[in-house]
């Protein structure tokens, strides 16, 4: 899809139109009060001080984040959105109020640290959502292309705005100003309305997460080394980015000799490096080997730290700024799609939630690490030494990175297309399509050979490439499936024994199938998949014929 269809795809869908919108409000607000909380932590006591508050911001939120997710499994994710974006307004209000009128440390870090736990909501309970709103891949390839534009958009103009509102007042304005515009994404979050599915109410309820689930999660990490090291990039590529958080106003002072506003200049750069590497990414659709994107991204991301730290002037300042910025999303994108593709489906939205926390993590170890190594050091020093020494850990993980992409294997282009085509399996994510394109297992049969047994049980599912397949009912010949066809998916959803037999026609015929648990772990995770596959089962039933539909293809 063209990036102006992405556009109008998008625009022309009202529920994707509001999401996107609501996000780009939240990415502007995440950014432009975290660079306003650093300067005034800055202007309390320093580097030290601004090493200080994001440490304090971030643990707890690392904490909270993956419990908070849990929560769009168990109620209307629309719902947890809105909630989220209005109470992370009022506490944006509450901290700029606790800044203005100059009250103590501690009720300023109150209000910002539980304004940096809510932040943590709305992008998990966003990527849960969108696969419920959109209507077709593209319409969700499109929506997650745009959101992820409006996260690096709100990298860009947040800063700009938090520069422009320094200059003239204090940090507690960036706050007031952002929760006005948290709570107007709320507003316009709750005219979202996902459309009805004919999928049971209590689905949600049956399939959600619970602490014990996460903790699974982890043990999941723990043993497979694979995922584990892509989380570990991830979450040090957010220690050089809580690095970059806690130095822009030292530089922007110390090093360069500007005032405060200096440092929204600083993080504009590095917004519009995060821009221009969105566009980049755009590159990385359909590649097999992502192993080299990760590593000569990650360098990019941490070495032009060095040439801060070597320079005096806001030109070059901001130039490496902008390259770190560009290294930091073409690495995350990379990273995240080889998770998506190790990690099982029935795991990867707890992983995230995961990633998430460990993110947060990263950022406050990297604010920590970069103050204490300023204080210690000198403000260049400790940057040369988180530009320098941070691209070790890819360095030292290189061989396995290119392991992992050797294991990767390109899809046969014609199981691609009858899985994509197919409504059960159309509404599935990327990241599923691709995992159970590794899943499936290539038949031949010869003309007359049986796939199932009318009364067998049922532990497979089979989808026709090319060929004829005979079905029977009662031994007697009642239809005939040519390519692209499912076969066995209605006693895997109705828990029942085969309800046809299926033979290979004249010229044979060649499958792919899934065992059944796969199957039904990718078509019931997603509401309008599982939707799809029942409405097909209700037919071939006979249950819900149309004029086309004899109810004679019951099988």
């Amino acid at each position: 899809m063209s990036r102006s269809a992405a556009l109008r795809t998008v625009g022309s869908t009202p529920n994707l139109r509001r999401i996107t919108v609501s996000y780009a409000g939240h990415a502007v607000a995440e950014h432009s009060t975290w660079l306003a909380i650093m300067v005034w932590a800055y202007q309390q006591g320093g580097i030290r001080e601004a090493g200080f508050a994001a440490v304090v911001q971030l643990v707890p939120s690392a904490i909270f984040a993956p419990v908070l997710a849990i929560a769009g499994d168990r109620m209307p994710r629309e719902r947890v959105l809105m909630i989220g974006l209005a109470t992370l307004g009022l506490s944006m209000a509450a901290t700029g109020a606790a800044i203005t009128t100059d009250a103590s440390r501690v009720v300023v870090y109150a209000a910002a640290i539980a304004a940096s736990i809510l932040l943590t909501v709305a992008r998990p309970t966003t990527s849960a959502l969108l696969p419920r709103l959109a209507s077709t891949p593209d319409e969700l390839t499109a929506a997650n292309v745009w959101v992820g534009n409006a996260e690096n958009l709100g990298l860009f103009v947040g800063p700009a705005i938090a520069g422009a509102l320094l200059a003239r007042w204090n940090p507690g304005a960036v706050y007031l100003v952002m929760a006005v515009v948290t709570l107007g994404a709320a507003v316009i979050v709750a005219g979202v309305r996902p459309a009805k599915t004919d999928v049971h109410s209590d689905l949600d309820e049956k399939e959600h997460f619970g602490l014990g689930s996460l903790a699974a999660s982890t043990r999941l990490l723990a043993k497979n080394s694979d995922p584990r090291l892509l989380v570990i990039l991830l979450t040090t590529l957010f220690v050089v980015a809580g690095a970059i958080d806690v130095a822009v106003a030292a530089v922007a002072v110390e090093l360069l000799g500007q005032s405060e506003a200096g440092a929204g200049i600083l993080a504009m750069a590095l917004g519009v490096g995060a821009l221009v590497g969105g566009l980049v990414s755009v590159t990385l659709v359909g590649r097999l080997r992502l192993s080299l994107p990760v590593a000569v991204s990650f360098a990019l991301a941490c070495v032009p730290l060095a040439l801060v730290g070597a320079t005096s002037s806001l030109v070059l300042a901001c130039l490496a700024l902008g390259v770190s910025g560009l290294g930091a999303t073409v690495s995350e994108v990379a990273g995240r799609t080889m998770l998506q593709g190790l990690a099982p489906d029935d795991t990867l939205a707890r992983i995230f939630g995961l990633v998430e926390g460990a993110t947060m993590l990263g950022l406050a170890f990297g604010g920590a690490a970069f103050s204490t190594l300023a204080v210690l050091f000198g403000l260049e020093q400790a940057l040369v030494a988180i530009g320098l020494g941070i691209p070790l850990v890819a360095a030292l993980s290189w061989r396995r990175l290119r392991r992992i992409d050797r294991d990767r294997h390109s899809a046969d282009p014609a199981l691609l297309a009858a899985v994509t085509q197919h409504p059960i399996f159309a509404p599935l994510p990327a990241y599923s399509i691709e995992q159970l394109l590794l899943q499936f297992t290539p038949h031949s049969f010869d003309e007359g050979e049986v796939l199932m047994v009318e009364g067998d049980d049922g532990d497979d599912f089979h989808l026709t490439l090319d060929g004829l397949a005979n079905i029977f009912v009662g031994g007697e010949l009642v239809n005939t499936r040519h390519g692209g066809a499912a076969l066995g998916e209605i006693a895997l959803l109705r828990d029942t024994a085969r309800t046809a037999t299926v033979k290979a026609g004249a010229g044979g015929l060649r499958t792919v199938s899934l065992s059944g648990d796969d199957f039904l772990a990718a078509v019931t995770g997603v509401p309008r998949s599982v939707a799809r596959a029942n409405v097909i089962a209700e037919r071939r039933l006979g249950r819900n014929a149309g004029p086309s539909d004899s109810g004679s293809d019951r099988y």
